[in-house]
């Protein structure tokens, strides 16, 4: 199936060292229509919740609980080489290079829960929690954790038309009812 996502709006441009230096105007919409490539490793399908459960009118219900999945990925960090001495180009592109490496980190340690989630037979993680650890000597450390769950969309219900107490109350009146055939 598709589903579809617009993003729209200023967005500010943001640089490392100097902070927010104007802004840009977007709109981009998205369309996911599958994965489709059965040679690449991928973990499309997999929603990532930070709550620990659903609201009644999310529209989820939890159908199974596997449990605890975690992930951890290491990368040697770019910042911790460089010392003082560095001029103030070095500074910058070293602190660019750590940016970037921070958002490929995250998009790795994600991938590799969600593809551990996929084994463990879930669709979802609930409680998802992701942090990063500058280790100094060893280097930068993205973790990621949460519980593994097998999640389904709730079918809609028309309650105009089926009411539960209603339901309840007329199913008590028909059995007596039919006690009252059977006794005379």
């Amino acid at each position: 199936g598709s589903s579809g996502g617009v993003i729209d709006g200023w967005f500010p441009i943001y640089d490392p060292l100097e902070g927010v230096r104007g802004e840009l105007g977007l709109s981009i919409k998205l369309n996911f229509i599958g994965d489709i490539n059965p040679f690449r490793d991928s973990s499309a399908g997999v929603q990532l919740f930070p709550f620990s459960s659903f609201d009644v009118h999310s529209g989820y219900v939890v159908q199974h609980v596997f449990g605890f999945v975690e992930e951890l990925v290491v990368a040697e960090d770019p910042e911790f080489e460089w010392g003082y001495n560095s001029n103030f180009r070095l500074a910058r592109s070293s602190h660019e290079r750590r940016q970037t490496l921070m958002y490929l980190l995250d998009a790795s340690v994600r991938r590799r829960m969600c593809k551990k989630v996929l084994e463990m037979g879930g669709n979802a993680v609930l409680g998802y929690y992701q942090s990063f650890d500058m280790e100094g000597d060893s280097g930068i450390v993205a973790r990621t954790y949460g519980t593994c769950v097998l999640i389904e969309k709730k079918r809609e219900q028309q309650h105009h038309l089926f009411d539960s107490s209603s339901h309840m109350r007329n199913s008590f009146f028909s059995r007596d009812r039919h006690l009252d055939l059977e006794g005379g």
